[in-house]
């Protein structure tokens, strides 16, 4: 009678071949982080696509203000990925607030969106030159996406004249009931160099009190004369924070302080990076279609 005699595995192939699955897993991890990353980038495109969408369908609402005029919606991008889609209320109804310019509010019951978690969103607000020049900022959240009454986008310049100013929105960012119209990224209410970080749950530089627990949100910012941008640059926050390692928050929201006097990042090597490794979007100024770039 014949014995059915299998060959076992030695412990040294055993271990072979664990070490080639091991060095396989190495190899293949960052670039499925990649491709992950790259992933979530794509969807947060159609998620701030979507918000635009959804903006401008308010626009066609014309309620008659007993000062100034109906000037439209925005999408209000906040340090927490949040899309929050707000709409012009009237400034008569605001004590002391000048007519000219545009109180904004959140639409009543229309929930927030959001970026996929880990996306980035910087605003680009161009003065006429190229991206890279020096006539182009990349800021922070919060910055808006803002559309007229006719649907049609409202954009700042990089100047710093009351007609961009009349081009921004103004938001109570910072929950406190009120409309602080001189405060500004470069001037705060608080009175505090301006950091999102600060305001950003991932961020080693998170503050905690920048949750309202009363409203049950987190606070948009420090400041309530919000811009209004041209384009969002899309990146991935993990892949900036491991290439500038060597910053002490490790992330380009607060990078911009790097350039006090114009507060904006685009002129150094975090800009850079963006730029080139960021998806750039642009919207067309009509449709609100996104813009291949």
């Amino acid at each position: 009678m014949k014995t059915d005699r299998r060959r076992a595995f030695s412990l040294a192939e055993l271990l072979i071949v664990i070490s080639i699955i091991v060095l396989l897993l190495a190899i293949a991890t960052p670039n499925l982080k990649s491709l992950t990353g790259s992933g979530q980038v794509a969807v947060g495109v159609n998620a701030l696509s979507a918000a635009v969408s959804s903006a401008r369908s308010f626009t066609g609402n014309t309620p008659v203000f007993a000062g100034g005029t109906y000037d439209g919606v925005a999408v209000l991008v906040t340090p927490q990925g949040e899309l929050r889609i707000i709409e012009n209320v009237d400034p008569t109804t605001i004590s002391g607030f000048n007519v000219a310019r545009h109180p904004y509010k959140d639409v009543v019951g229309r929930p927030y969106g959001y970026l996929p978690r880990g996306v980035g969103a910087v605003g680009i607000i161009r003065g006429g030159g190229a991206i890279g020049s020096g006539t182009v900022k990349l800021l922070s959240p919060p910055f808006c996406l803002r559309f007229d009454r006719n649907g049609e986008m409202v954009v700042r310049n990089t100047g710093s004249t009351m007609s961009s100013e009349l081009r921004a929105v103004y938001y109570d960012a910072n929950g406190d009931n009120a409309y602080q119209v001189s405060s500004s990224r470069t001037s705060t209410i608080s009175g505090n160099p301006y950091y999102a970080d600060a305001y950003e749950p991932t961020s080693p530089m998170f503050v905690k009190s920048n949750f309202d627990s009363t409203n049950q949100k987190y606070r948009a910012g420090d400041f309530d004369n919000i811009e209004t941008v041209a384009g969002v640059i899309l990146y991935n926050i993990e892949t900036f924070r491991q290439v500038f390692a060597s910053i002490s928050t490790g992330s380009p929201l607060a990078a911009e302080n790097n350039s006090t006097t114009s507060n904006t990042f685009a002129a150094n090597s975090q800009g850079d990076w963006l730029i080139n490794n960021g998806t750039t979007i642009y919207f067309n100024r009509y449709t609100g279609a996104v813009i291949p770039q």
